[in-house]
Formats: structure tokens, C-alpha cells, sequence
């Protein structure tokens, strides 16, 4: 059985998820179409369009 300490805690973690996939979802939203050219875009280096660190 839970606690009511560990159900908080539980309960604070799933907001955390929920709110970082819908801040995820309305960024993509915004910017997909720039987001998706620019992976596309051969003549910008493959680092700078993976997002990988030099």
C-alpha cells in the first residue's frame, strides 16, 4: 500500500511528465514545419541537424 508521502511524490512526477510532453507537443507544434526542413536540409552539417554535441 502507498503512503501518503509516496503518493505526492508519485502524483508531483506524473504532472512533471505531463507538463514536459505538452510543452514537447506545443514546441513541435509551433515550429514542426522549420524543425522538419532542417533535418532535411543537406547542406547543414549532419551534427547541427541531429542536435549532437561537437
Amino acid at each position: 500500500m502507498l503512503t501518503k508521502e509516496r503518493k505526492k511524490q508519485l502524483d508531483t512526477d506524473l504532472w512533471i511528465i505531463a507538463g514536459v510532453s505538452i510543452l514537447v507537443l506545443v514546441i513541435y507544434t509551433v515550429f514542426g514545419r522549420e524543425i522538419d526542413n532542417i533535418a532535411v536540409d543537406t547542406e547543414i552539417p549532419i551534427v547541427l541537424r541531429t542536435g549532437s554535441p561537437v
